[in-house]
């Protein structure tokens, strides 16, 4: 079973969207560890880490939920089982795949393997330095992402 990403059925979502969604998850979470191991940590900062971690993993969980409506609509959540499908396929079905695809996304799990070592939380931490994509973003920004994705 793949530990890094599963089909999901998310057709309201694009999967560059999808992305952005999961690592902000990511950034929240790990902000969210950061943020309350300082030394002086404020009443407000550890509040608000909680929040978010708490938001992040609500969010995370209903976009799993959506791994089970693949299942039950394609048979499968397994990308490795799909690209076997998608093997057989004969030139006119794998022609017409965006149609047979339409819908399904592919949803990270926030793990990454290189030589046996999960490197995620270096490259989310990498994503919080300076020179990063989120360094320029306040943690409250990311509070109407998962208000508006909980839905």
């Amino acid at each position: 079973r793949n530990n890094e990403a599963v089909l999901v059925w998310l057709p309201e979502i694009s999967q560059d969207q999808l992305h952005h969604i999961v690592r902000t998850i990511q950034v929240a979470e790990r902000w969210s560890d950061t943020a309350t191991k300082a030394r002086a940590v404020r009443q407000e900062t550890m509040r608000q880490a909680a929040k978010f971690k708490d938001g992040a993993a609500a969010l995370m969980a209903k976009l799993k939920e959506r791994q089970l409506v693949a299942e039950e609509k394609l048979g499968t959540s397994s990308l490795l089982e799909l690209a076997n499908i998608m093997l057989v396929m004969d030139d006119a079905q794998y022609e017409a795949r965006g149609d047979f695809l339409y819908g399904y996304r592919m949803l990270p799990l926030g793990v990454r393997k290189s030589d046996n070592d999960d490197i995620m939380e270096k490259i989310v931490s990498s994503w919080l330095e300076p020179g990063g994509p989120y360094i320029n973003l306040s943690p409250t920004s990311w509070e109407g992402m998962f208000r508006f994705s909980l839905k």
